[in-house]
C-alpha cells in the first residue's frame, strides 16, 4: 500500500513534445506505433516520433 501511495504522490514533470501525443492518446484511447513515429488511429502524420516513445519507456521505468 505504501508504495501505491508514493506512486500517486510523485509528480510528473510534462516536456512540450509530450503534450500533443498524451492529449491524442486520451481523445482516441491509444495511439499506434508505425516504422517512423507514433500515430493516432487513421493519422497520417506522426504525433512523436519513436525516439520520444524510447524516452517515455525509460523515464516510466517500462
Amino acid at each position: 500500500m505504501a508504495r501505491a501511495w508514493e506512486a500517486m504522490t510523485n509528480s510528473i514533470i510534462l516536456i512540450p513534445g509530450m503534450l500533443k501525443p498524451l492529449r491524442l492518446a486520451r481523445v482516441y484511447g491509444f495511439l499506434v506505433e508505425r516504422r517512423d513515429g507514433v500515430y493516432h488511429p487513421g493519422g497520417s502524420q506522426p504525433a512523436c516520433s519513436l525516439v520520444w516513445r524510447r524516452r517515455w519507456l525509460k523515464v516510466a521505468g517500462w
